[in-house]
């Protein structure tokens, strides 16, 4: 597999791509990758990585605020508000909120009766349970 096709597959459109997500030249990546090529590679590898690990972390975060507010708001039994009242609440936009109301259904900690209409908190519980 060449480089540019490594590039393809980590997700990065292409060098021009990597060059502003590592926020580099684009003419010294290019200098680089002719140069380097092994250590090139290990730095795909690296911030494809980076950028994976950092969504990861954006999610839980925004998990995490969705739960400490509904926790800290709510009890348990209690109607939520519509998706769109929440993320005015929060400070956040509805497509994060849907997504977060999601993952905590999943997780037993809401019923959704009907989704941007009616959910019910289940319980007060602490994160770490």
């Amino acid at each position: 597999m060449n480089l540019d096709e490594k590039l393809a597959l980590t997700g990065f459109k292409n060098l021009a791509h990597l060059a502003d997500v590592i926020e580099a030249p684009k003419l010294n990546l290019e200098e680089y990758k002719i140069e380097h090529p092994k250590l090139f590679n290990a730095l795909i590898d690296g911030v494809a990585y980076q950028v994976r690990l950092n969504k990861m972390l954006n999610q839980h975060f925004q998990f995490r605020i969705v739960f400490e507010y509904l926790n800290g708001h709510y009890k348990s039994g209690q109607n939520l508000p519509s998706e769109n009242d929440l993320a005015l609440e929060i400070g956040s936009v509805k497509s994060v909120i849907r997504e977060q109301l999601a993952r905590l259904e999943s997780l037993g900690y809401i019923d959704i009766i009907e989704h941007g209409k009616r959910n019910v908190w289940r319980s007060n519980l602490s994160f770490d349970s």
